[in-house]
């Protein structure tokens, strides 16, 4: 399948794919706006907790993937991300849970607040208004209140700076806000090397976006990058409305390797870092070579906070590229949307 690579170069002039291009373009600056909202959290009351422990989903599950996974050089207790059905049964006052709901209205999120109220643990909600605000309000629970008006997805980096100021306020990270901010003010190079206006022979994000379309895609990722593989996966769903297979190393490595590529259409991304081991290298290199006729390789170079600040925001103008390609609306989720709807239904009911 092919497409006229020149669409790539007007994603500007088309509003519906513009306005989401343009929030990439500003991560820069929400990362600073969360670091400001982070320190406003009252210190006394969640002080050096015995874990942290994330719970969110879909774009508001990423920022505990974020720092249970990029962050622990920085961090002086366990942080622990969950998605799961419900919070772990461990969890109790010595522990604070951090619910995360751009929304506010996600009912397994709302379903973890009451959980943890009710065994007694120390809780912040972070969200931009709606159930959550108002449950938080009610029971004296701190609220980090976001801005309003973004797609769920697309405040990550102000849940990211907001989380990043709050552990190191709270005592749990150590200069985690600081690495964020100059992580953050080095990403202009991001938005020049990837935002429209960077010519297709300079610019990798539209080159693995005409990589990937028509194809089955996955991206192969370690470490630190993971978290981005994950955040690459649910940009294509949403933005693109296009399924990805993230292949984690080493762990895909002992199983998923005999099975490559799955079809004829198999397209991959290689997310390399500069920071890799010497193992993971050797990996990498072993399946770049096995699998050269459809693979891309993607470099970041820098800190590790850095490289997955980058490789998201990277991540990000892919999938709108990919949107464009198959001319699908980014922002709207209808089906997402109309499962909330059953669900609520559902609930009523019960």
């Amino acid at each position: 399948m092919t497409r006229d690579i020149t669409l790539l170069d007007k994603i500007y002039t088309i509003p519906k794919f513009s306005e989401m291009t343009r929030m990439i373009d500003e991560q820069p600056t929400y990362y600073k706006r969360g670091i400001e909202l982070g320190w406003k959290i009252k210190k006394e009351e969640v002080a050096c907790p015995r874990t942290v422990y994330f719970y969110g989903l879909g774009g508001s599950g990423i920022v505990g993937q974020l720092f249970s996974v990029v962050f622990t050089s920085y961090t002086k207790v366990p942080i622990i991300a969950s998605n799961s059905v419900k919070i772990a049964d461990w969890l109790g006052p010595d522990d604070l849970l951090i619910v995360v709901s751009y929304s506010g209205e996600t009912f397994e999120t709302l379903r973890a607040f009451n959980e943890a109220r009710r065994k007694g643990v120390r809780v912040v909600a972070m969200t931009s208004g709606g159930s959550l605000a108002e449950m938080a309000r009610k029971n004296g629970v701190q609220l980090i209140e976001l801005s309003k008006g973004f797609p769920p997805r697309m405040s990550l980096p102000e849940m990211a700076g907001a989380a990043a100021s709050m552990l190191d306020n709270i005592d749990v990270t150590i200069n985690a806000a600081k690495a964020l901010l100059e992580s953050a003010e080095m990403l202009i190079e991001v938005v020049k090397e990837s935002n429209p206006n960077s010519p297709f022979e300079n610019n990798t994000a539209k080159k693995a976006a005409i990589h990937l379309y028509g194809s089955i895609p996955g991206v192969f990722c370690s470490g630190h990058l993971y978290v981005s593989g994950i955040r690459l996966k649910n940009q294509l769903n949403e933005n693109a409305k296009y399924p990805c297979i993230v292949h984690e190393i080493p762990e895909s490595m002992h199983n998923t390797l005999e099975a490559l590529p799955y079809s004829e259409r198999d397209k991959y991304l290689l997310f390399r870092s500069s920071n890799e081991t010497v193992d993971i290298t050797s990996q990498m290199r072993f399946i770049a070579s096995t699998l050269s006729d459809v693979s891309m390789e993607v470099w970041f170079r820098g800190s590790v906070v850095y490289e997955a600040m980058a490789s998201i925001m990277w991540s990000d103008y892919v999938s709108i590229y990919l949107a464009a390609l198959r001319e699908v609306d980014p922002i709207t989720v209808a089906r997402i949307a109309a499962l909330r709807k059953e669900l609520e239904r559902s609930i009523k009911k019960t």
